[in-house]
């Protein structure tokens, strides 16, 4: 029986968690392999792929942000013909302005990448 103190590494003790067949036999611990290509910033995708995600996007939002508050309003309040038209106003704000903003960021990061 071992009378260890707390702390004590257990040091000589062969009967343990310190035997050398637990130390020499244990997985070793996992080191990926990641190299500098590994940590490179993908490739943007183009004006036209921007805007194509964009415009996805868009449509998620317009339909999510504007459709259903502007059907719950419609419930209590008869809003007509202007769904519609709100719809499509909305619909290409959210496309241009995320538009604007995915460009603005990018060129930001193609400066910053130049920079470093």
């Amino acid at each position: 029986m071992s009378f260890e103190l707390p702390g004590d590494d257990g040091h000589g003790e062969n009967k343990a968690w310190d035997r050398a067949s637990i130390a020499f036999r244990s997985k070793k611990p996992y080191r990926p392999d990641i190299g500098a290509a590994d940590l490179l910033v993908p490739n943007e995708a183009g004006r036209f792929g921007t805007f194509w995600r964009c415009a996805v996007c868009a449509f998620c939002m317009t339909a999510l942000y504007v459709f259903l508050p502007l059907l719950i309003i419609n419930i209590f309040v008869g809003l007509g013909p202007w769904i519609g038209p709100a719809l499509l106003v909305s619909f290409a704000v959210m496309t241009v302005a995320l538009y604007l903003v995915s460009r603005h960021e990018t060129g930001r990061l193609q400066r910053l990448a130049r920079q470093l």
